[in-house]
C-alpha cells in the first residue's frame, strides 16, 4: 500500500493496533457464545462469555463496551437463559477494575507528560485551533504526499496560538465533512 500512497505507511509500521483487533475478536467470540455457543446449558454460556470478555479486556480496555449492548439485548429477550452471563460479566469487569487499580495505582494516568501529548498542558482554545490546523495538514498530506514522513518527533508540528490560514482551512474542511 505504501507504494501506491505513502499515507498508508501507518498500516505497515504500526503493530500496536493489533490489540484493538484482538479485543474485537474476543468481543465477537463472546457475542457468539452468548447467543449461539452455549446451547443447552447456561453454565457453558456463562463460562464462554466471561472468558471471552476477560480475554478482550486483557487485550484492550475498550472491550468493556460490549457489556452494554449485551445487557440490553439479554434483558429485552424473552429467553431468561440469556440473562445468566450478565453476573459473570459484571464480576469480570469488577475484577479487571480492581486489577487495573492495583497495577497502575488508579484508573487514569495522574499526569500526561508533554512528550506524550503536547496538547495536554495548553489552554482549550489553543487545542481547538491546533486540531483544525492538523485537519488542514492531513488534507495537505493526502493531496500532496511527497512531504509525508512516518516519523514525526516531538515538536515537529508547531502548535498555533492564534487562528492561522491552516486553522481556518481545517475548520472549513471539518464543516464540509459534516
Amino acid at each position: 500500500l505504501f507504494a501506491v500512497h505513502p499515507a498508508h505507511v501507518g498500516v505497515a509500521m504500526s503493530l500496536a493496533y493489533r490489540t484493538e483487533i484482538l479485543a474485537l475478536f474476543w468481543v465477537l467470540a463472546g457475542t457468539w457464545w452468548w447467543f449461539r455457543g452455549g446451547e443447552g446449558t447456561a453454565g457453558k454460556r456463562t463460562v464462554g462469555v466471561t472468558v471471552a470478555l476477560a480475554l478482550g479486556l486483557l487485550c484492550k480496555e475498550s472491550a468493556v463496551c460490549a457489556l452494554a449492548p449485551w445487557a440490553v439485548i439479554a434483558w429485552s429477550s424473552r429467553d431468561r437463559r440469556l440473562r445468566a452471563p450478565l453476573l459473570g460479566c459484571v464480576a469480570v469487569v469488577i475484577g479487571f477494575v480492581v486489577w487495573r487499580v492495583a497495577a497502575l495505582g488508579g484508573m487514569t494516568v495522574a499526569t500526561i507528560p508533554p512528550l506524550d501529548n503536547p496538547l495536554a498542558h495548553v489552554p482549550a482554545d489553543q487545542r481547538v485551533i491546533s486540531a483544525f490546523s492538523l485537519v488542514s495538514l492531513a488534507a495537505e498530506h493526502l493531496l500532496f504526499p511527497w512531504s509525508l514522513s512516518p516519523d514525526y518527533s516531538f515538536d515537529a508540528l508547531r502548535l498555533p496560538s492564534t487562528w492561522t490560514t491552516a486553522s481556518v482551512v481545517g475548520l472549513v474542511l471539518s464543516a464540509a465533512w459534516l
